[in-house]
């Protein structure tokens, strides 16, 4: 499939039922954060071949692979606030200080990723359920012809969505998907009435 550009990502913290709600979704684009890459792999099945009778007979290929993204933004601390910790699963303490540790567990997320088809009409991919890490910082020293900027990958892994055992999904404009309808399916709001 062909891509132009990358104008955004956007991901959602689920809940345990899969949901998310408007505060739990955040947004990197020109404005924030600065998408730069998103590389999706797994997507294929594992293929086993069964033989019988000294020949190739069968083969078995269900399901997906495993389902991996690596999400390269500008600038990850540029999320609105306590957007990458809600993420990451990480804790900010009473000090302020953000921290991982031996309890840290990150929530599954659904992301979607926001580009131009080569017509130049919008193409939306979404992994429907991710947990992400953040590996570790990258801090270099500038030289003779300035300081660059380090961009910040997002790894994550996913696996298929309990209700309806979907992992991934693609719409294109150019099928009269419009951005709203692939949200509402990718990120599935809760309308439960808060007590």
């Amino acid at each position: 499939m062909a891509t132009v550009g990358f104008k955004s990502a956007k991901i959602a913290v689920l809940d345990e039922n899969e949901k998310t709600s408007a505060d739990n979704i955040f947004t990197a684009d020109e404005k924030t954060a600065g998408a730069i890459e998103a590389a999706i792999t797994g997507l294929a099945p594992t293929q086993n071949v069964v033989y019988a009778s000294n020949v190739p007979y069968y083969v078995s290929s269900k399901g997906t692979g495993d389902i991996k993204i690596a999400l390269t933004v500008a600038d990850l601390e540029a999320l609105p606030e306590g957007a990458l910790d809600k993420i990451l699963g990480r804790e900010k303490n009473e000090d302020g200080i953000t921290t991982i540790g031996a309890n840290t567990e990150a929530p599954y997320c659904a992301v979607g990723l926001y580009t131009d088809d080569k017509n130049g009409k919008a193409l939306f991919i979404g992994l429907l359920k991710v947990k992400f890490t953040f590996d570790g910082d990258d801090i270099k020293s500038t030289d003779n012809n300035g300081s660059t900027l380090s961009s910040d990958v997002l790894n994550g892994s996913g696996v298929s969505r309990a209700s309806d055992g979907l992992s991934w999904a693609k719409a294109r404009e150019a099928d009269d998907v419009t951005q709203d309808q692939f949200e509402d399916f990718i990120f599935p709001i809760d309308e439960t009435p808060d007590a």
